[in-house]
């Protein structure tokens, strides 16, 4: 049974609740298909929030995943905010999410006989990267792409960001 506060006309309980959400630290989740321009745009936003959060003396948690939160938690995900980060055209996407994939896979094999874990510092090196790749197979293509739309399915059905 909740009783009426006097002062603030509403219900204890309500009042309670309402505090302890103010009360918690905010998580942000960026979510991002895994490739390279998704990274550095989410880096580039997780960078002005934290930047903003400490002029205003305000302490966020910012989460950056190519996760998408499990189906059916609705708001019980545990995240205060979503934000989706898509990689358009489509074709885009695919180029970029081969090349970042297949750079990754790159990366720990140079790192296994190099120990340098450095491969891709900046545009150019993403540019020999895709001239030492090669193009990709149609099957390569077709399964990145229905990652992706997977992906971005999953987002727009259960969270509406």
């Amino acid at each position: 049974m909740s009783s009426t506060c006097p002062t603030l006309g509403k219900h204890h309980d309500q009042v309670d609740l309402k505090y302890s959400m103010l009360k918690q630290k905010p998580r942000i989740g960026i979510m991002i298909t895994p490739s390279f321009i998704s990274h550095t745009i989410a880096n580039l936003i997780k960078e002005v929030l934290q930047q903003t959060s400490e002029e205003i003396h305000f302490n966020l948690d910012i989460i950056i995943t190519s996760s998408v939160p499990v189906y059916g938690y609705g708001k019980s995900h545990g995240y205060t905010k979503l934000i989706r980060i898509n990689v358009m055209p489509l074709s885009l996407a695919v180029v970029d999410t081969y090349l970042y994939t297949a750079g990754m896979v790159l990366k720990k094999d140079d790192e296994d006989e190099s120990g340098s874990i450095d491969v891709l510092k900046d545009t150019s090196d993403e540019m020999k990267l895709g001239r030492r790749l090669g193009v990709p197979s149609i099957g390569t293509v077709g399964t990145i792409l229905s990652l992706i739309m997977r992906w971005n399915c999953r987002m727009s059905r259960e969270y509406k960001c």
